[in-house]
């Protein structure tokens, strides 16, 4: 009303109006803009706090799978130490039988078979730390014990063949399977068996080939007999990494003699020992 009292003219009124309504229009989209902005803000600072807190989700969930796996680490760790030191206790007491029975001047049967004389391995000491440092003195040690630790497996195939080949014939000579070395050591290679274990069950069964009781097999194995030494051998050897696994351990000697395991277990340790 007092735009209309003040104006001169009806069109001094109109141009009034059209200014103000010019300024109102100009202030309300300033408002809208402002208003805008205060939610893209307000969007933008959720999305911050979303993204921190997801951020900080995703640390606590990494802390605590960390601090899941280090005790899931500890706790195997614990239990293959318990389970090295009830493997060591059980070898010493099979070996420990095994002297006692070799004592009395007693006699076994092994896998053919056959009356065999107990031989009793020596008690070897635990390795010490290695060049890292690591605990392996506090590891149980099997007496005279057969693991991973006593074989060198070298990157070069023929460097591993040509060392074993020559410990394999020295232990062999004179036997029927005299200068078949190469082949013992080949076959280990290449099933990854201790090299030595298939040489010294020869020995436990059949004093290195002497007395088979079938075609060239040395080993009490089964009715099994092949056409040549090589053969044989190869097949043994691929034989026991499949059924047996690389190592003697008293769980082998419990598979491959369970009648007289813990005579056979010392005994075959012996022979592995003169490698």
């Amino acid at each position: 009303m007092g735009m209309i009292l003040d104006a001169d003219s009806l069109s001094d009124f109109i141009e009034s109006m059209a200014y103000v309504s010019s300024i109102t229009s100009h202030n309300a989209a300033k408002v809208r803009e402002l208003v805008d902005l205060t939610h893209e803000m307000e969007a933008t600072r959720q999305e911050l706090e979303d993204q921190r807190a997801e951020a900080s989700q995703r640390q606590k969930d990494a802390r605590d799978a960390l601090d899941q796996a280090v005790t899931a680490r500890k706790e195997l760790q614990r239990q293959v130490e318990e389970q090295q030191a009830r493997e060591a206790a059980e070898a010493r007491a099979a070996i420990e039988e095994a002297s006692a029975a070799a004592a009395r001047q007693q006699t076994f049967t092994n896998a053919s078979g056959a009356a065999t004389t107990i031989e009793v391995p020596r008690d070897e000491p635990a390795p010490g730390p290695d060049a890292q440092g690591n605990g392996d003195a506090q590891k149980p040690k099997v007496p005279g014990g057969s693991d991973a630790a006593d074989v060198s497996w070298p990157a070069d195939k023929a460097a591993f063949v040509d060392q074993w080949t020559a410990r394999i014939d020295a232990f062999l000579a004179g036997s029927p399977l005299a200068g078949h070395g190469r082949t013992f050591a080949e076959a280990a290679w290449d099933n990854g068996v201790d090299p030595r274990i298939s040489p010294a069950i020869s020995n436990t069964e059949s004093t290195k080939g002497r007395y088979c009781f079938r075609p060239h097999n040395a080993w009490g194995w089964g009715s099994s007999s092949w056409p040549d030494w090589d053969t044989a051998i190869r097949a043994h050897v691929r034989g026991i990494a499949r059924g047996y696994g690389g190592y003697l351990t008293l769980d082998f000697a419990r598979k491959y003699c369970p009648p007289t395991y813990q005579s056979w277990y010392a005994t075959t340790l012996w022979s592995m020992q003169q490698i």
